[in-house]
């Protein structure tokens, strides 16, 4: 009983954090985008965890539908790159007053070609795919003051997108 208990109060603990954290957003096509996001990871079976620390508004230099388009990238790359087992995907939203920090992480079972990644078309996912990534950096390189990372840190592929707040 008490493991079951702790199992479905870690598991609403973590319903409650991410209602918070859509809470915070104030865009309500970007709380929309993620909604969705999350609850495909649920039905997939993915652990999500989404931090939003402070009201997220739509006081960036980025276009709604680019900003959407762009992180609807970044998050759907990320579930398909975890692992069958086990799979973690991370969005962290964090509104500043002179940016909107976003990053999207998982993790993975063997690490991706950091370099590999920049080419033009690469893709793991087979033939007449990986054109997200491609359409992600033309949006992010149409920004003005825009700021796209990608790195691995502590077993995780993290993207980090920075926007100019307008």
């Amino acid at each position: 009983m008490r493991k079951t208990s702790s199992y479905f109060d870690e598991k609403l603990g973590q319903e409650i954090q991410q209602m918070d954290g859509l809470n915070h957003i104030t865009l309500y096509p970007l709380r929309s985008l993620l909604t969705a996001k999350l609850a495909d990871m649920r039905k997939r079976e993915i652990h999500s965890a989404l931090e939003v620390l402070y009201p997220v508004d739509s006081k960036v230099v980025m276009e709604t539908e680019d900003l959407l388009r762009s992180l609807g990238i970044l998050i759907d790359n990320a579930m398909e790159a975890a692992p069958q087992t086990a799979g973690t995907v991370r969005i962290v939203l964090l509104q500043e007053e002179k940016e909107l920090y976003i990053a999207v992480a998982n993790n993975y079972d063997q690490a991706p070609e950091l370099s590999a990644l920049s080419r033009k078309g690469y893709t793991t996912k087979g033939k007449g795919r990986g054109t997200g990534l491609t359409s992600y950096r033309r949006i992010v390189s149409r920004c003005k003051g825009c700021v796209a990372r990608t790195y691995l840190k502590d077993g995780y592929f993290v993207q980090e997108l920075r926007l100019p707040a307008a």
